[in-house]
């Protein structure tokens, strides 16, 4: 996988974010994916295996909110589309007694070419002062099922920064076809890359595996 610094400046076409800040690029072969998140994020991947949670997590350094890509092999669309991969989610993920569902799978823009549907919950918090949602996304793309989940905090999710953040991230994202899987890499690049229409509609580092 690769993580780059993009030129492109926030202020002209993102109000909220901060002006002359530089969003990275973050392109990752064996998950099959590139996206854009914002520069005090950092990219968290598995080490090995064995462990919980997302393939991949980006997560706010001094805050709450990350993003988490994971994925479900051998998922044939002609079996499975994306809103029963999504119907499945959700009553996995709102079947405990702490979880709330506040939004039911609906159709959401496309990502990446791809129909994506998403729904939105409240997850348990060991914080009492704290009470954690998700938006989980998912798409299904040449037969692997992707679930894009972002988490945050229920006081801050709907600020219109937060939703500039998650706009930006989901429409950047592109599928990289081809091309030999890298564990790896730092580079820098210009950038330029052309960004797709805004799509509409997350404890930090915290994204969920939906099918654990």
């Amino acid at each position: 996988m690769t993580s780059r610094l993009g030129s492109s400046e926030l202020g002209s076409d993102t109000g909220t974010l901060t002006p002359q800040g530089q969003w990275k690029t973050h392109s990752d072969r064996t998950l099959g994916i590139e996206f854009q998140y914002p520069p005090n994020w950092e990219v968290k991947e598995k080490t090995n295996r064995f462990e919980t949670g997302p393939d991949l997590t980006v997560e706010e350094m001094s805050g709450f909110d990350s993003f988490g890509v994971t994925t479900v092999d051998d998922l044939s669309s002609d079996l499975v589309d994306a809103e029963f991969f999504a119907s499945v989610g959700q009553n996995r993920l709102t079947e405990g007694e702490d979880n709330r569902l506040i939004e039911g799978v609906e159709e959401h823009t496309p990502i990446g070419g791809e129909e994506a549907y998403s729904f939105t919950y409240t997850q348990g918090s060991e914080l009492d002062f704290l009470e954690a949602v998700q938006e989980a996304i998912t798409v299904i793309h040449d037969d692997r099922g992707y679930i894009f989940a972002f988490t945050g905090t229920t006081s801050t999710f709907d600020d219109p920064e937060n939703v500039e953040i998650r706009e930006r991230v989901l429409g950047s994202l592109q599928f990289l076809d081809g091309g030999e899987s890298d564990s790896g890499e730092d580079e820098d690049s210009t950038g330029d890359e052309e960004e797709e229409e805004n799509k509409e509609d997350n404890d930090g580092g915290n994204g969920v595996n939906l099918f654990n």
